[in-house]
């Protein structure tokens, strides 16, 4: 896993963090864009934990059983506590799968069109 200007990766033997960085260029303008669709989607780090848990309870449920988050106003951590092979590859599809949709952020607008009255605003 690579990070990038708004995902950082912290792995110790005796744990992964994936730390999403809301006060990055790049996400605060998708948050702007958000807010514009949804007036509840005020995009600080309780808001994406919000929309995340979302989008993981619909697309892959799997992971979303495994980890914790933490959610703070300028970050969201998503934290793997047990290392071990089936933790690892879920933490880098995760990885990949948020910057999928950072990167094709259309992902995103469509997600919250389709799916909004399941994402639980702050």
């Amino acid at each position: 896993m690579e990070s990038t200007e708004y995902l950082k990766v912290i792995s110790t033997p005796d744990y992964i963090d994936i730390l999403f960085i809301v006060e990055s260029k790049k996400i605060m303008k998708i948050g702007e864009e958000m807010q514009k669709r949804c007036e509840e989607a005020y995009m600080n780090g309780y808001n994406w934990e919000a929309f995340f848990n979302a989008y993981m309870k619909i697309n892959c449920p799997e992971i979303l059983e495994k980890l914790k988050t933490d959610a703070e106003a300028g970050s969201y951590s998503i934290i793997f506590e047990d290392v071990n092979e089936q933790t690892r590859s879920m933490s880098k599809q995760l990885f990949d799968r948020i910057k999928s949709l950072v990167e094709n952020e259309q992902l995103i607008y469509d997600f919250m069109e389709n799916h909004n009255t399941e994402i639980e605003w702050d």
